[in-house]
Order: structure tokens, then C-alpha cells, then sequence
């Protein structure tokens, strides 16, 4: 699975299938909030199996 964010789009993409995207616009996303995968620290929206490669990308 692969999440797509750009300036007006967001959208997944699962075996390289892309979804339905998304309209919207997004700013700076800049803050002092901790990265995390699979989850947040509240232990709500996580994610439920295994994930064998992680690739973050920007630009």
C-alpha cells in the first residue's frame, strides 16, 4: 500500500492499483509532533499486519 500526498491530491494505491483521489489543498505540514508508521501514539488508527519496507519520500 502507498499513501500520495501533493499540494491538491491525496490518494492510495495498493499493488500498485491507484484509488479513488481526493481534492485537497495542503500547506506546510511542518510541526514538533513525533513521526510514527502503522499508528498513533494514542494507540487509535493503527494499522493491523506486517510491513516488510517503508519508504518515505519527499518532493
Amino acid at each position: 500500500m502507498e499513501c500520495h500526498l501533493t499540494t491538491d491530491t491525496v490518494y492510495a494505491s495498493v499493488d500498485s492499483v491507484r484509488g479513488p483521489a481526493l481534492k485537497r489543498t495542503v500547506t506546510s505540514i511542518a510541526n514538533t509532533v513525533d513521526l510514527t508508521i502503522g499508528g498513533k501514539p494514542n494507540n487509535s488508527h493503527y494499522f493491523r499486519g506486517l510491513a516488510d519496507e517503508i519508504t518515505i519520500q519527499i518532493g
